[in-house]
């Protein structure tokens, strides 16, 4: 998603990518975040997965990056297929789409397709543990309510975070702030 390039970039810079050599982006529409990623890290291989639709769009910004010899695009409903075996997911405005069910199904689909020191990494604009200060992040959370409803879709906290990741296995969790209030959550296998 193009909105979100500056966010992807900073992952690219800010994350250490080097003990990885694959990453997948969940929900990649475009393949932004895997172009920037591997742009920034030429040892990397990133496979871009959403439905079919965006399969042409996410084609055309590769080919316009140069990049479609490291970045490959795959077909799937991220609610029906499997994820791909691979080292880093990312997953970027995905989690806060969806209600408490579905975020703990997308996590746990996460965690069944890495391989143990792996990471799964969502950049959302989440929520500070005390709901007080990030104020975009909690108008954004209240957008995600009235403007989809569906299954109470919310932004959430790094502590709700950690405790749905750890509850499903994840061994480590580590926030890392991006721009302004996104920041990427990361939990490692």
């Amino acid at each position: 998603m193009l909105l979100h390039a500056g966010n992807f970039k900073a992952l690219a810079q800010k994350f250490d990518f080097s003990r990885f050599s694959s990453v997948a982006d969940i929900g990649g529409s475009t393949g932004c975040a895997c172009v920037a990623l591997c742009a920034h890290h030429p040892h990397l291989t990133a496979t871009t997965c959403d439905l079919p639709a965006v399969r042409s769009v996410a084609t055309a910004y590769i080919e316009r990056h140069g990049m479609q010899g490291r970045v490959k695009v795959m077909d799937m409903d991220f609610f029906k297929d499997g994820f791909p075996k691979t080292d880093v997911i990312i997953m970027g405005m995905i989690l806060h789409d969806w209600g408490l069910d579905r975020k703990k199904f997308l996590l746990k689909q996460a965690f069944d397709a890495l391989p143990p020191g792996g990471a799964v990494i969502c950049v959302d604009n989440l929520i500070d543990d005390e709901r007080r200060k990030a104020t975009l992040s909690l108008a954004m959370s209240l957008n995600m309510l009235i403007e989809f409803g569906r299954e109470n879709s919310f932004d959430y906290t790094f502590k709700e975070f950690c405790s749905w990741t750890q509850d499903m296995g994840f061994k480590g969790t580590a926030i890392l702030p991006l721009i302004g209030s996104t920041a990427a959550a990361i939990a490692y296998k």
